[in-house]
């Protein structure tokens, strides 16, 4: 055989295998080999080589993708794990938001029924104070606000009896006097209905036995632990005013789920912006008198039908 056409073939023989020679260079490649033992032992050793090459090259794939289907399944258990994890995160912290809040409500109404209290706020705003004072005993209240308004001093109070026969104790409506002092200058309205007894700003803003209204709060607010005029409270946030507008921040008392402090706006006050801030709000029980009701001459006042166009005026 001559050695050169072996030569010849044994350089075609891997594209022969690959099925990549002519027609032509196929027959001429068998034909060769049909005559020769050298070169059909080389054609089958490559064959088995490339046939072991390719088993080895498949179970690395197989073992590769095992390895990449267990990465897989490793970053989706990792994935799933970290959510699982914020979910539970998420569950403990409005759950704990949830139960602070009703236990806030419910001290706030265990102190619904006090018959004799009197709560001082403070209330600064762009340079301006107001001093709001509110007392009651039984079935009487007194409201006396002090405003400190630029160079105008107002002080209003008003004087109220719950009227059982025109409204019920539920509606804690109550009826009465109401005397403005403007600068000296001083205005009474008489036989009115005055204000109720603010007994959802006096217990705090979460006097409320709707447990959606809480959980609700309890979504948007945060709620986080400090002290306010020395006492042990708890600071809300975003917590919505009930008289109108937000509290950026409110503190109750932790011992008994009043709220002692607040910034915010308050729509009340006609403030369209800044904040108010309520500085504090001091709660006594017990100090309220039959002498705190004793009320001016009214005849030393300007009668009018409605005492709030003076004030607006």
């Amino acid at each position: 055989m001559n050695k050169k056409d072996c030569k010849i073939v044994q350089d075609l023989l891997p594209n022969y295998i690959e099925n990549l020679t002519k027609e032509e260079t196929s027959k001429y490649i068998e034909e060769h080999i049909k005559e020769c033992e050298e070169c059909k032992e080389l054609l089958d050793k490559m064959r088995t080589e490339i046939k072991s090459n390719d088993e080895k090259r498949d179970l690395r794939e197989v073992k590769y993708m095992k390895k990449f289907k267990n990465k897989i399944r490793i970053l989706k258990f990792i994935i799933l794990l970290i959510v699982l994890l914020l979910i539970l995160a998420f569950i403990l912290i409005i759950g704990r938001r949830f139960f602070i809040m009703k236990d806030i409500s419910k001290k706030s109404q265990d102190l619904n029924n006090f018959s004799n209290l009197h709560i001082i706020e403070y209330y600064y705003y762009e340079g301006n104070l107001i001093i709001m004072e509110q007392y009651k005993l039984d079935d009487k209240v007194k409201f006396v606000i002090t405003e400190k308004n630029n160079d105008e001093f107002v002080i209003q109070t008003q004087y109220g009896k719950r009227n059982v026969e025109k409204y019920s104790k539920e509606n804690n409506v109550y009826t009465g006097n109401i005397y403005l002092d403007i600068e000296g200058k001083k205005y009474a309205s008489l036989n009115v209905v005055t204000r109720s007894f603010e007994q959802e700003k006096l217990n705090s803003v979460l006097y409320t036995k709707n447990y959606f209204d809480l959980f609700k709060y309890s979504l948007s607010s945060n709620i986080t632990e400090t002290k306010f005029c020395g006492k042990d409270s708890y600071c809300l946030t975003n917590i919505p005013s009930y008289i109108g507008g937000i509290y950026e921040r409110v503190f109750i008392d932790k011992e008994t789920g009043l709220m002692v402090g607040s910034s915010g706006y308050d729509s009340t006050l006609n403030i369209s912006d800044g904040d108010i801030m309520t500085i504090e709000t001091i709660y006594e029980y017990g100090t309220v008198t039959e002498e705190d009701f004793n009320e001016p001459d009214s005849n030393e006042y300007e009668i009018v039908d409605n005492i709030y166009q003076v004030i607006l005026k």
